[in-house]
């Protein structure tokens, strides 16, 4: 009797736990209207995705705002201030400090996405920002930081090579959400804040952007 009183409880918030996170989805959806709406323009799936490294017990919605003025994990701090002052220059924003994000990372629903920092479906999330969002982005480079050839352990002049930043920051454009994530590259993305949502909801979301369910989806 408690075995089977204790399955009907974890049953039960099981359920509670999906039926509030749509409802949470609701509210998500009324806070990124210019994001759903750019996409509805797009072939249907097309969505943002970023990787959370060492994110811990996964979880269904959450909210984050970017971190402005950040210091690099990867990249030098010099060649990030200066990549950062260049993108300014051209696109009025710090780019580096925005929320970095791939598109399109599966094909017929197989990971294609092989960035050290999000290799697996489990720390990949969906991403919708908030209104008034702003993205760059480049049909010739995957991830930036994948161009930016130097060796750290000697002196080198790379950092200091203006020109050779100024090259690559021209190769930026900006919006045109639906060939960017055509293109399947790193996109850095500018808002205010915006939500990760869990993958186990992308067939939801489909729905609710392209009016599709998983059964139309997958057969298209």
């Amino acid at each position: 009797m408690m075995k089977i009183m204790i399955g009907k409880i974890m049953r039960y918030l099981k359920t509670y736990e999906i039926v509030n996170s749509l409802n949470k989805l609701d509210e998500v959806f009324s806070e990124v209207n210019d994001y759903v709406n750019d996409l509805k323009k797009c072939e249907p799936g097309s969505l943002l995705y970023r990787g959370i490294p060492n994110a811990g017990k996964p979880y269904d919605i959450k909210m984050f705002e970017p971190v402005f003025d950040r210091y690099p994990i990867n990249t030098p701090k010099d060649i990030h201030d200066d990549l950062n002052n260049l993108f300014y220059k051209k696109f009025g924003w710090y780019c580096r400090d925005g929320v970095f994000c791939f598109g399109n990372i599966y094909d017929n629903n197989t990971l294609k996405f092989d960035c050290d920092y999000a290799a697996t479906s489990e720390n990949a999330y969906l991403v919708f920002p908030a209104d008034d969002y702003k993205i760059i982005w480049s049909p010739d480079v995957y991830d930036l930081f994948s161009e930016l050839e130097y060796d750290e352990n000697e002196d080198d002049e790379f950092s200091r090579d203006h020109s050779v930043l100024s090259d690559l920051v021209e190769k930026y454009k900006s919006g045109d959400l639906c060939k960017a994530l055509h293109y399947e590259n790193e996109i850095m993305v500018d808002c205010e804040y915006y939500y990760l949502v869990n993958q186990k909801y992308k067939y939801e979301v489909i729905e609710r952007i392209w009016g599709l369910t998983k059964e139309e989806f997958d057969n298209l």
